[in-house]
């Protein structure tokens, strides 16, 4: 104990002497634990805990791969989205996203920023999860043309609407435009990471160039009768 004391101590004047060293560790610390704490978080999440929505465990990140360029994760084209959709028969619904930041404002006030995120009409049928007030997207609003709407989240709803149940059919302005609020997701509910705000992934099935064009993240929900493996 007392060569313990006599350390800390000497480390006590050494950073005394020479502030810029200490504030260095100090700062050195305080991002290590926060960098852990954060990674941990994801981990026990998404590995231990699992997602948390029903039955989580026949949720699937599905990807493409290139082998050839040693590329075992990548991002699924629009034509390859629809040739999945229509000839797999391993998930009981598959649906794309992509995440966004979104500027959302009322009437002329002045936009904030949120996180958000895009989904196809089927996303809500994968996670199993429901609107606490209002609906999730309709098929046919995630097509190109199609009535501007959205959905946000709990907390949103509560802090700038007063959780007021009357906010369906409000309209409010998202990245400049003007769109309807059709649905409030659960309380907790972030997908895919803390997102507060959704708007419809508009994707047109006509795209046939495979090589072009944006890429999708795309999630399935199995069938019972499939396992993961």
């Amino acid at each position: 104990m007392d060569s313990l004391l006599k350390d800390l101590r000497f480390s006590f004047r050494m950073l005394v002497k020479q502030p810029t060293l200490a504030l260095i560790a100090i700062v050195t610390f305080t991002l290590g634990i926060g960098l852990t704490t954060t990674v941990f978080s994801i981990v026990n999440g998404a590995l231990y805990r699992g997602l948390p929505f029903e039955e989580s465990e026949r949720i699937a990140w599905i990807h493409r791969n290139k082998p050839s360029e040693n590329n075992d994760r990548m991002g699924v084209s629009v034509p390859d989205f629809f040739d999945w959709q229509a000839r797999q028969s391993a998930f009981e619904k598959m649906a794309a996203m992509s995440s966004t930041p979104v500027n959302l404002a009322q009437g002329e006030g002045r936009p904030e920023r949120f996180q958000g995120a895009r989904f196809t009409a089927d996303m809500l049928a994968v996670l199993n999860v429901q609107p606490v007030l209002g609906r999730g997207f309709r098929e046919g609003e995630d097509r190109p043309g199609a009535e501007p709407v959205i959905m946000i989240g709990y907390d949103l709803w509560q802090d700038r609407f007063g959780g007021s149940r009357e906010i369906l059919g409000e309209t409010v302005r998202a990245n400049g435009v003007t769109r309807t609020i059709i649905g409030v997701m659960p309380d907790g509910f972030g997908f895919p990471e803390r997102q507060q705000v959704w708007l419809p992934l508009e994707i047109d099935p006509s795209v046939t160039d495979r090589s072009e064009g944006p890429s999708y993240t795309v999630v399935g929900r199995l069938n019972p009768s499939t396992s993961m493996d």
